[in-house]
């Protein structure tokens, strides 16, 4: 059906390491499916499986913080915003700028007559 699961790479890949704590290895030397497969179990797990949360706490942690840290960024964004002064400062420098091309186009014609 899939030829690449016969590769040995891919069904070392593919080998469900998350249900048996001791891996493939485990059930090769004779262990039961329960068993922890030894002293070395915790070098046979995946790379990804030291990033999974180990409790629910932590779960809840990572969220409380997330939430903290949203609420302060947000917060401070808020409080110094100018908004107000913002746009007047835009406008002056608008109106400047205006005035400036209109002082060369006058320079340009009295030059140009």
């Amino acid at each position: 059906m899939m030829f690449w699961v016969r590769r040995p790479l891919a069904r070392r890949l593919l080998a469900p390491r998350i249900c048996l704590p001791g891996g493939r290895r485990a059930l090769s030397a004779g262990g039961q499916p329960g068993d922890e497969g030894g002293t070395d179990s915790g070098a046979e797990q995946p790379w990804w499986r030291r990033m999974l949360p180990q409790d629910r706490m932590e779960v809840k942690g990572t969220l409380k913080l997330s939430l903290a840290l949203i609420f302060g960024m947000e917060t401070m964004k808020w409080l110094t915003s100018d908004k107000e002064g913002t746009q007047q400062r835009e406008l002056e420098e608008v109106r400047r700028l205006r005035a400036e091309r209109q002082a060369r186009r006058e320079a340009l014609g009295r030059s140009a007559a």
